[in-house]
């Protein structure tokens, strides 16, 4: 039987965060930006992997991400790196990378949606992102920095 997890965060409980220019004497933006990618988590799946690329655990509390087709994942890097350089990052780093980038995806007619990217290995510039479900989860954007967040635009095959 497993065992009840000794903490579970409320879904109303969420720390959001802050926007901040890209910090004086860090590397560049772009050379960052080129190291980072994409690696879906589980935990913010409502479906298993087709290929084993993630380990499906669906944790209360978390967003669930939109099922994006692998063949998108390449303009969803290319996003979040964009964002990257557009300094739509927080202030927090952890190693050379932003513990947190911000963009915005369009699907198909739908509003365009603000999702956060969280860095899960500083090592390898391995983030995985969510979508922001509410207002009050959105950062605060003191520089006004979100205005130049990129946005994906995926087509529904």
């Amino acid at each position: 039987m497993r065992r009840k997890p000794s903490y579970v965060r409320d879904p109303g409980n969420f720390r959001s965060g802050i926007v901040c220019p890209w910090p004086a004497g860090h590397a560049s933006a772009d050379e960052v930006a080129q190291d980072a990618h994409y690696l879906p988590s589980g935990e913010h799946k409502s479906h298993p992997s087709p290929k084993n690329l993630w380990t499906f655990g669906p944790r209360k509390g978390k967003a669930l991400c939109d099922t994006f087709d692998e063949t998108q994942w390449p303009l969803l890097i290319q996003t979040l790196r964009q964002a990257i350089v557009a300094s739509c990052v927080s202030r927090e780093f952890r190693g050379r990378f932003p513990a947190r980038v911000w963009a915005y995806i369009q699907r198909g007619n739908e509003p365009p949606k603000l999702h956060e990217a969280r860095l899960s290995n500083s090592g390898h510039g391995w983030y995985h992102g969510f979508p922001l479900q509410y207002e009050d989860q959105y950062p605060e954007d003191p520089h006004g920095l979100l205005r130049n967040a990129p946005c994906a635009k995926i087509t529904d095959h």
